[in-house]
């Protein structure tokens, strides 16, 4: 990506383009930092662009979410399609700040904790402590 699109990334993090697990840190502590804040990803399961590891990713986060009591606030959706966002990704966002900032209950909840690949390792070490 980084040699199509340099532009979107900081370029001190270009130079991990080919050496990614030598990263300091990469999207596991970046989701699990926001919280206790919400977070939400919309994600289309015919994306090219590594949706299996976003899900990976979410998982990780959801352990710390879950230890601060708050693990509803750190969601994923999954729909039909590629790399882009539509009004079902708009409407399906508002639906979950409204749950965050206004308490309405979320239509389908459970689409907004999908584990559409639930075979894949974990890729993460940690657990909450007790």
């Amino acid at each position: 990506m980084a040699s199509q699109n340099a532009y979107w990334f900081h370029p001190n993090l270009t130079a991990f383009g080919d050496r990614e697990t030598q990263l300091p840190f990469d999207l596991h502590f970046i989701k699990a930092a926001v919280a206790p804040r919400a977070w939400f990803n919309a994600n289309g399961l015919g994306d090219k662009l590594n949706v299996e590891g976003s899900m990976v990713t979410w998982r990780a986060a959801s352990v710390v979410y879950d230890w601060l009591g708050v693990k509803e606030r750190c969601a994923q959706w999954y729909r039909e399609g590629g790399h882009d966002q539509g009004a079902r990704d708009w409407k399906t966002l508002v639906d979950f700040a409204d749950f965050i900032f206004f308490e309405k209950p979320l239509p389908e909840p459970d689409t907004f904790y999908q584990e559409p690949w639930p075979d894949l390792p974990l890729h993460y070490s940690w657990k909450a402590p007790r």
